[in-house]
């Protein structure tokens, strides 16, 4: 299955990383540098340090690129990050 996590935070990613054991994941994040540190490293050394981001994980910033073609899509940000 196809799925995107909508925020890189710790939930999120952590999600993400369970997820991917099984289904195709893309991870969202809207923070263009947290983006750019979760590539370089494949590690979320802010939020979950030590945890490795598998290779499998798409991480997107374009919020149409992540949600296309998802069959479903979780969101793991904060209320006040949905605006």
């Amino acid at each position: 299955m196809k799925l995107t996590v909508l925020g890189a935070g710790a939930w999120g990613t952590a999600i993400a990383v369970a997820l991917a054991r099984r289904h195709d994941v893309t991870l969202w994040a809207r923070n263009p540098g947290l983006l750019d540190r979760l590539r370089t490293e494949r590690c979320n050394g802010r939020y979950l340090p030590g945890l490795p981001i598998p290779p499998a994980i798409a991480l997107e910033s374009d919020i149409a690129t992540a949600l296309r073609g998802a069959q479903a899509t979780l969101a793991a940000v904060p209320t006040d990050g949905l605006r």
